[in-house]
């Protein structure tokens, strides 16, 4: 399975690079980032497409990867909990197991009849 990841991840890395290549001229064009509402108006210098991009995708990773850790925190708060009652349970199953065992005498269906 790891040799198929690895694979596809030079697959990936080489469609990337052949794509940049071909569009090298497309992408070293500069664009402004204008955002214009009623009450404010910003518009960005002139950064290449390829900077621009970049700048998207770290932004997307970092708040995939602050989601990704409060999940985690969360989970792990989860499982302590589980783990602490597991433990409990765990612990009240011995102490019943412990316990001795107390006969109780048995009827036999004849007996039930004439007494």
């Amino acid at each position: 399975m790891r040799f198929i990841k690895v694979l596809l991840l030079i697959i990936f890395i080489f469609l990337a690079l052949l794509f940049v290549a071909q569009n090298s001229q497309t992408l070293d064009q500069s664009i402004q980032v204008r955002l214009d509402l009623y009450f404010w108006k910003f518009m960005s210098v002139p950064l290449s497409f390829v900077l621009l991009s970049a700048l998207a995708f770290l932004v997307g990773a970092v708040f995939s990867l602050l989601f990704f850790l409060c999940e985690k925190m969360r989970l792990s708060t989860q499982l302590k909990s589980c783990l602490s009652r597991m433990a409990g349970l765990e612990q009240e199953l011995n102490s019943l197991r412990n316990l001795p065992i107390e006969e109780q005498p048995y009827s036999s269906s004849g007996d039930e009849s004439g007494a």
